[in-house]
């Protein structure tokens, strides 16, 4: 049984995961408080009855106004089987329809990111970040000090992200480089 309320961690965004809810989903139906650090909070109220579970969201809704308004928002939950046993939960969204893992909240209701016109973060990132996270990423996955093998990584393994590290590094210097060059001229020192 799932707590009367609980506070879900995110990036700071209100976003409604299966993930989260998965608790909620089971047999019987049920009331919790969803509550986020931002202060909104929600009432989700189940009716889980197969194949469509049925969840219920009230809430109130502020715009960048001033104004509210209470919400009173139904969404369908549908199961697939997975390969290995078991089943996993998915939303439509109440806007469009799909089926879709998550829903954010922006404006006044929850709807999935292609409704709410919501793009990945790394789609807006420029170029000189985007080589950056690269290069973090591949850090993480070799450790630290990143010149010794972790232990258990295939010798091959250790070599490829080597290879791929150096790469990644020489194009975020090239972009720093590129960067700078309008700087530098302005300048006069080029």
């Amino acid at each position: 049984m799932p707590p009367d309320e609980w506070i879900p961690k995110t990036d700071g965004r209100e976003v409604l995961t299966v993930k989260v809810l998965r608790p909620l989903l089971n047999e019987t139906p049920s009331v919790v408080t969803v509550r986020w650090d931002s202060g909104t909070t929600i009432q989700v109220r189940t009716d889980p009855h197969p194949p469509h579970s049925v969840i219920t969201l009230e809430y109130s809704a502020k715009e960048e106004g001033g104004r509210s308004w209470r919400v009173d928002d139904r969404v369908y939950v549908t199961w697939t089987p997975l390969h290995f046993g078991g089943r996993r939960p998915w939303f439509y969204c109440p806007g469009c329809q799909r089926r879709v893992g998550i829903l954010y909240l922006r404006g006044r209701y929850f709807r999935c990111r292609h409704c709410q016109r919501l793009r990945y973060r790394c789609k807006s990132e420029a170029p000189y970040d985007r080589a950056l996270r690269k290069v973090r990423k591949i850090e993480r996955r070799l450790g630290e000090p990143t010149w010794l093998k972790p232990k258990g990584m295939h010798q091959t393994t250790f070599d490829r992200l080597h290879r791929k590290l150096r790469k990644a590094q020489l194009a975020k210097e090239d972009l720093f480089i590129e960067s700078c060059l309008p700087f530098l001229r302005r300048c006069g020192c080029l």
